[in-house]
């Protein structure tokens, strides 16, 4: 059972290493005025001059540097019975005295992370091997303080794991794999009694093993850490709070922690503390307004907050944000646009959905060649596609060429368009945009010059973007959707003869529909409008939401094309 947190009777530092630290492979250590603790093998290599002159060693260290800030860390050889070893030293900066004197009592950051590292060592819970401690004092102020501990090479922290998720393009597959082999170690950690809180991502490493799939967990700064008897929910979801994931996939990491769905408490307390992380992070621009203005300047875009990740399951944009970190990113610009739009629009709109009502079913439609299939090129077989399609005949098809795909599977793509072309088939393009496509325009516009040479003369029609008006497929406000379409009036003079359509939304949200027309860059005007509606609602077409079916719904689409200047009828 998981029940209150409850510390050990000494402090967890001072308390671990009396019961558990002393009279194992770890011996007391004393040279001039430097103590502390190691183990017997490297104790021989900790002369007093190679002591004393540490921490000048480490800060003109020139390689083998893996930080350099206030805390240096820096790898270094050590003789260890007649054998080179190379061990990571941290050394840690100085600090306010009153910081010093509760050091002093409690233990030092070197004296917290030996001892946190030994519990999880004893424990079965992945930290580089912990090797020593030292540090000097003078009466109550901390002069200088090391920790040891294995240098292993290879690791990569969770922060550039996930990094390279995105910038890799790597599936959501690759992605949960990664999250199902931390939050199994997290569950562990926490089971031992190790609440580590500085649980960031750059404070988790990982290894792979030799066929390349992830094998260990590493846990690292374990020097705010407190040992318990056991943890509350409370306190296993404050590890989780500073952990920097798409919001929906950090309930993907819970589930995985948890192995079912997560405790209530458990949930509010995560979502409190994320609340409160975040108003901590926002203040750093008070706190540290020096440091704060230069993380600023250096910020790229393409980071975790610009997340995007493709579902080849699915075949479709994953949902990387919850409700509440949807509503984050959404300006009331935004909002306010759209209010305009419907205000300035939607009298004659009204008007015209009104005759288009009293035309319906008035006259026959010829329905040849209205009807078309939509196949896949990047996650399915094709060539078995296109088995199933001869027994259809030449009907319309529809192809996707994704931004997020890259070049080889563009140019797959361009070869099944020959292919269908060559057999008759009238052909649609879909155009489809990810995150990076907004924040770096050059690899967007790249791509549209690649697709619109290569399909020029082949197609019907070519629908710019899609599903504009849901984040997750990448656009988060109606300014970054014509944006993207910018680059198209300069295209469109190039290749005069195809056809565009859009703005493809989708779902009844007619209000976002009108923004986006009106909001159309200058210049670009579409040939038809497309719009992606489910019209299966609750088993039946004519099952109406709110007093509109399929029929008021096309008649209204309808009437918002023929009261727009911004595309045809």
């Amino acid at each position: 059972m998981i029940g209150r947190g409850k510390s050990v009777a000494l402090s967890p530092v001072k308390s671990y290493i009396l019961r558990s630290v002393t009279g194992s492979n770890y011996q007391e250590y004393q040279q001039g005025r430097f103590v502390g603790k190691a183990r017997a093998e490297l104790v021989d290599s900790l002369d007093e001059a190679r002591v004393g002159g540490l921490l000048k060693e480490i800060c003109s260290a020139k390689e083998g540097v893996l930080a350099k800030d206030r805390h240096q860390v820096v790898v270094l050889p050590f003789m260890i019975w007649g054998e080179v070893r190379l061990m990571a030293v941290k050394a840690f900066g100085s600090q306010l005295g009153w910081k010093d004197r509760y050091d002093h009592k409690r233990g030092s950051k070197a004296a917290r992370s030996f001892a946190a590292a030994v519990f999880l060592d004893d424990h079965g819970v992945s930290t580089p091997a912990p090797y020593a401690y030292l540090e000097r004092w003078d009466g109550t102020t901390l002069k200088e303080s090391f920790y040891f501990s294995e240098y292993c090479e290879g690791l990569l922290s969770f922060k550039k794991a996930l990094t390279n998720v995105y910038q890799e393009r790597q599936s959501c597959d690759q992605f949960v794999d990664l999250l199902e082999k931390v939050g199994p170690a997290m569950r562990r950690m926490h089971d031992a009694g190790f609440y580590h809180r500085d649980l960031g991502n750059q404070n988790i490493e990982l290894s792979r093993n030799a066929n390349g799939d992830w094998e260990k967990v590493h846990f690292i700064d374990l020097n705010r850490g407190r040992i318990r008897e056991e943890l509350t929910l409370k306190e296993r979801a404050l590890d989780f709070a500073r952990l920097e994931l798409p919001s929906e996939f950090l309930w993907v990491l819970a589930r995985t922690y948890w192995q079912s769905g997560s405790p209530k408490k458990f949930k509010r307390e995560l979502l409190k503390g994320r609340r409160r992380f975040r108003f901590w992070l926002k203040s750093r621009r008070w706190r540290h307004p020096i440091k704060s203005r230069k993380k600023a300047r250096a910020k790229k875009q393409g980071g975790l907050a610009d997340f995007w990740i493709w579902d080849q399951r699915s075949a479709q944009a994953s949902i990387t944000m919850d409700k509440a970190d949807r509503k984050a990113h959404q300006s009331k610009w935004n909002h306010l646009k759209i209010v305009r739009s419907v205000l300035k629009s939607g009298l004659p709109i009204w008007r015209e959905y009104g005759k288009q009502m009293e035309d319906a079913f008035q006259k026959k439609v010829n329905l040849a060649g209205r009807i078309g299939m939509s196949l896949e090129p990047a996650d399915l077989d094709f060539p078995r596609q296109l088995d199933h399609l001869k027994a259809l005949g030449t009907i319309p098809v529809l192809l996707r060429f994704g931004h997020h795909e890259g070049r080889s599977q563009w140019e797959k793509t361009v070869g099944y368009l020959n292919e269908l072309h060559e057999r008759g088939h009238e052909i649609m393009v879909a155009i489809l945009q990810d995150r990076r496509a907004v924040y770096d325009p050059e690899s967007w516009k790249e791509f549209l010059e690649y697709v619109l040479g290569e399909i020029d003369g082949k197609v019907a029609m070519v629908e710019l973007c899609h599903v504009v008006n849901r984040m997750k497929w990448g656009i988060r406000n109606l300014s970054e959707h014509a944006q993207l379409l910018a680059p198209v009036v300069e295209l469109g003079t190039k290749y005069p003869a195809i056809k565009f359509s859009g703005p493809a939304c989708i779902d009844f949200e007619f209000h976002y529909l009108i923004a986006s027309l009106n909001t159309t860059p200058s210049g670009l005007h579409y040939d038809a409008l497309s719009h992606h509606l489910y019209v299966d609602r609750r088993r039946a077409p004519e099952n109406k939401q709110g007093k509109f079916g399929t029929v008021e719904k096309a008649a209204l689409l309808k009437a918002i094309a023929r009261k727009s200047n911004r595309c045809d009828e």
